[in-house]
């Protein structure tokens, strides 16, 4: 047998999602395990911790690999500068809304702020996809 190629996405996909499913099954054992008050503050800091592992995998760990991206394709020129500035700009925009997120200023879904985000997603499909489409 040859090598196996695993794509990084799914694997870091799934290194952010793992957490939050170990902290869920947590706390319905705890419900199934019929625990009463004594349980109540330990699901509330399960609750508390879930809620804190999503907006660190989902808001601040994309805006992360989006300054990478955005740095990497700025500097190799695999795409028209603007989409990589797209990224670049957006990043820090996502990392402020971050952490208003977490110190409570801002709701957890703010969609204004993902404008960037889904703008350089699909700006970017469909330059890869003009250009493979050239290449055939």
């Amino acid at each position: 047998m040859g090598k196996r190629n695993i794509p990084i996405g799914h694997v870091s996909e799934v290194e952010k999602i793992s957490p939050s499913l170990i902290v869920l099954l947590s706390i319905v054992t705890l419900r199934q395990t019929g625990s009463g008050v004594e349980a109540l503050v330990t699901s509330h800091v399960l609750v508390t911790l879930y809620d804190r592992i999503f907006l660190l995998g989902q808001s601040f760990m994309p805006a992360i690999c989006d300054l990478l991206l955005g740095f990497l394709l700025y500097q190799s020129r695999l795409v028209p500068r603007v989409l990589s500035l797209i990224g670049i700009i957006g990043a820090p925009i996502l990392l402020v809304s971050y952490i208003a997120t977490m110190f409570g200023l801002i709701g957890q879904h703010t969609p204004l702020v993902d404008v960037s985000a889904i703008l350089k997603e699909k700006l970017m499909t469909a330059h890869f996809s003009a250009k493979g489409k050239e290449e055939k």
